[in-house]
């Protein structure tokens, strides 16, 4: 065996100098071409992974102690993440520019494969040379310069997201008084947290990555800054919006149908469980097991048996407590709404101030049973007019009568999609039906329908509304039902009703609310027919509202003078558009009011038409 060879004493290595870089640069300064040839010449393996008995050999061939090697040394058990031996890159680097033109000596950071940001200029890492385009190798002349002679110092370097720079220094572990990422770190610096972060990734990400052999919690190493990027970038994104994005990924992983048969939660849950709760329990990932035992303890629908009892102890939410977020899909109110009624000491919470440095706020089962009865006990419009079965014109005048009661819409819970009274509302249906009597003896045999009660039949608005107010109490009351939900079909006397709604007959003819409900025709069609000329009225001044007035001779020469179009059209199960055109192609052009509503088509027209076509055939 050749003797050894024992250099003189030269540079020592900087405290963050990776050790294939430091060697290189002794390497050069002793005239040598590399460090694979120092390392030759050693008769010492090549591989930066070196073993500690290498170590030893070549800190005695390079007259310096042997824990000044070792403490830049990747290593199986680091004192820091960025000297991990299995995460190290073994024939190339990633270089940071601005640190290079700081000062030209390799950095450990940059060997680690999953390093993709300079913790202290926050630009990304640069792993290939923007000149040969080639792989910046360990191997080369000097660390500012690439093996093509390209000075790295002066290429560019994109700006590293906040989440890759965090993920930097706790790879260098440094402290952050306010940590971007989820990791709790007030009990000590998570030295695992570079092989936690690649299951994380692994586990709870849904790659769509090229790297070869991907499956679910386990790939190969990337080899490339692009590749590491790929890798992590969906697991920072789970981090970053905490804890919503990672709750709705394991909600997503615990109510996912499970192919196995078993029963118990930790084998149906499967590795990423294990991953969580088994395998990394130190205190720096606590707040990725809280969030996933709250969601379990949201979303699972089993028991928890002894084999998760360390759920039960972590989980900071019950099962009569709630989040925020399953309290918006409990009531179907959103979560601003809750905040909102929260806020305003309508909604009773607790806010949970977990260690995980992050606060929610959680609802009782109790508070949640109290706001479903709220919102049973009030209802809106749309729900009222529902349960009424009524039209909503018939619905405005019962609401101007004071047939409805209403809660105080500021000291009600904001849960409710209206502030009316529900059960108030029942009980007055209730009433009005079951005094209905089927006695027609009294209605003299003519009957109307509350639905039909409206301002169609009168111009006196007034005394409308205090016909609804004498139904409400009792005053006025039904003689019978024919529809079985609501109170449209409730029937009145039409005697009874005359005597306390006068305006509905005028002496010297009939109202356009008449006609247009004789005709089935809407009011303004009927009003275009007046303003046009074609249908004669006046103003009867003695009427509430000097209303027109149509005389029924008048309306008999109208009608048989010209046809609504409307109407003909509902006859012949067409439209009004249809219709006209069939009727232009026979040479009848429908008169069209200055409105645009109520066209008409004279009756003389069109058998002059028809005339002229027999007479033709």
């Amino acid at each position: 065996m050749s003797k050894p060879i024992l250099w003189p004493n030269g540079s020592m290595p900087y405290d963050d100098e990776s050790l294939a870089g430091f060697l290189n640069r002794w390497a050069h300064s002793h005239g040598m071409r590399s460090r694979t040839v120092l390392l030759n010449t050693l008769e010492i393996s090549k591989s930066i992974r070196l073993g500690m008995p290498d170590i030893a050999k070549l800190a005695k061939a390079l007259n310096l102690k042997t824990d000044v090697l070792s403490k830049i040394v990747p290593s199986d058990n680091p004192t820091i993440p960025a000297l991990r031996r299995s995460l190290t890159r073994t024939r190339s680097e990633a270089v940071c520019p601005q640190c290079l033109k700081d000062d030209s000596y390799s950095r450990q950071l940059w060997s680690h494969s999953l390093a993709t940001a300079c913790p202290t200029h926050g630009v990304r890492l640069l792993d290939k040379c923007q000149k040969c385009l080639g792989t910046v190798k360990l191997d080369r002349p000097r660390p500012h310069l690439c093996r093509c002679g390209a000075d790295l110092r002066i290429q560019n370097a994109e700006v590293a997201p906040d989440e890759e720079i965090a993920f930097a220094r706790l790879l260098l572990g440094w402290q952050d008084e306010v940590p971007i990422l989820p990791f709790d770190i007030g009990t000590g610096h998570p030295v695992e947290v570079d092989h936690f972060t690649l299951g994380f990734a692994n586990h709870f990400c849904k790659s769509d990555t090229h790297l070869p052999g991907v499956r679910p919690g386990k790939s190969n190493l990337p080899s490339s800054v692009n590749q590491t990027v790929e890798l992590l970038s969906p697991a920072f994104a789970l981090m970053k919006s905490w804890p919503a994005c990672f709750d709705q990924r394991i909600q997503e992983l615990v109510e996912a149908p499970s192919d196995s048969e078993m029963t118990g939660l930790a084998k149906r849950l499967g590795p990423w469980y294990n991953f969580l709760f088994k395998q990394y329990t130190q205190p720096a990932y606590k707040p990725f097991r809280v969030v996933a035992a709250d969601r379990i303890m949201r979303s699972h629908d089993g028991t928890l048996n002894a084999r998760t009892s360390n759920i039960q102890s972590i989980a900071t939410v019950a099962k009569n407590w709630y989040s925020i977020t399953e309290a918006e899909r409990e009531l179907g109110v959103s979560a601003e709404r809750l905040n909102d009624g929260i806020d305003r000491n309508l909604i009773d919470a607790r806010i949970y101030d977990a260690s995980a440095g992050y606060r929610q706020r959680f609802i009782a089962r109790d508070e949640i049973d109290r706001l479903k009865s709220l919102q049973e006990e009030h209802i809106d419009d749309l729900a009222a007019i529902k349960i009424l079965n009524v039209p909503k014109s018939i619905y405005d005048l019962m609401r101007e009568a004071g047939w409805f009661e209403y809660s105080d819409p500021t000291s009600l819970a904001p849960v409710t999609i209206g502030n009316l009274m529900h059960l108030p509302l029942l009980r007055l249906i209730k009433r009005l039906k079951q005094s209905s009597q089927a006695d027609y003896l009294r209605t003299g045999g003519v009957v109307i329908k509350l639905r039909d009660l409206n301002l169609r039949r009168t111009t006196d608005h007034q005394r409308l509304v205090s016909l609804y107010r004498a139904i409400a109490a009792g005053e006025l009351t039904p003689i019978a039902d024919t529809i079985p939900d609501g109170v449209g079909g409730l029937m009145f006397s039409q005697r009874e009703v005359d005597k306390r709604i006068v305006s509905w007959f005028v002496a010297r003819g009939l109202t356009l609310q008449q006609i247009s409900a004789l005709t089935n025709s809407h009011y303004d069609a009927v009003k275009s027919w007046v303003d046009d000329g074609l249908l004669p009225a006046t103003r009867e001044p003695l009427e509430q509202g000097a209303p027109w007035v149509v005389d029924l001779q008048d309306l008999v020469n109208f009608l048989m003078t010209f046809t609504p179009l409307a109407w003909q059209a509902s006859v012949t199960q067409s439209s009004s558009r249809g219709l006209t055109g069939r009727l232009q192609k026979i040479g009848v052009n429908p008169t069209e009011p200055s409105s645009g509503r109520g066209a008409v088509v004279k009756l003389a027209d069109l058998f002059s038409c028809l005339g002229n076509t027999f007479s033709e055939s």
